[in-house]
Parts: C-alpha cells; structure tokens; sequence
C-alpha cells in the first residue's frame, strides 16, 4: 500500500513539473538548466539575440513569446527582426528532454522626427 502511494505521488509531481511554464530571464551561469536570454550589440541598434530553453515536447511558441519580450525590451519604440535558427535537440543526459534555441537578430525602429 505505501508502495502504492508512494508512486502516485511521484507520478503526480512529475506531471505538475511537465506543466510549469520556463521562466523568463537573463542566462546565467546559475540557471544554464532552466534556460534564458544572451545578446550582444552588433552596430547602433541591432543585437544578436539568442535564447535557450530546456524542457518538454513542444515550447517553440514559449521560446519565441520569451524571445519577443526580450527584443521588446532592447527596442521599446519597435524592431524588425530575423530568425537564423530555430534548433529543437533531444537529450536523454539525465533524463528525456528537449533542449531549445533559438538565435536571431534584432534592429530597432528608428524614431522619426514627429515622435520627438
């Protein structure tokens, strides 16, 4: 009976874990697991922007929500972009997962003389 219950729980907490949406947030060298944002300025107003996420099956529309937030962030008055690689990686390491990237770049929107 413990038995029982005790791979229930474990089966439950498992698919509770499945569900949690990857966090947003900068890539550090504490959160390599879990996934987030680099980018670097490659002339005034353009980043190459990449960001990475591990996790389940299908997150290539968090990864690219997660993507577009941070683009709106480094160009606030807006940006055209261009994807140059979307790469979805099956790793079974420690256990079965999918390891996400995806790299572009960003050009912020000039502002026009009428906003000023």
């Amino acid at each position: 009976m413990f038995q029982a219950l005790r791979y229930a729980f474990l089966l439950s907490s498992l698919l509770l874990c499945s569900c949690v949406t990857p966090r947003y947030g900068p890539l550090t060298s504490s959160n390599l697991h879990a996934g987030g944002y680099t980018d670097s300025i490659s002339a005034e107003g353009v980043y190459a922007l990449k960001y990475e996420l591990t996790g389940g099956v299908n997150l290539v529309d968090t990864i690219k929500s997660h993507w577009h937030q941070r683009a709106s962030e480094l160009c606030p008055q807006g940006y055209d972009y261009l994807y140059e690689r979307l790469d979805r990686t099956l790793s079974s390491a420690a256990g079965q997962y999918y390891y996400y990237e995806l790299v572009g770049v960003v050009t912020c929107s000039k502002q026009s003389a009428n906003d000023v």
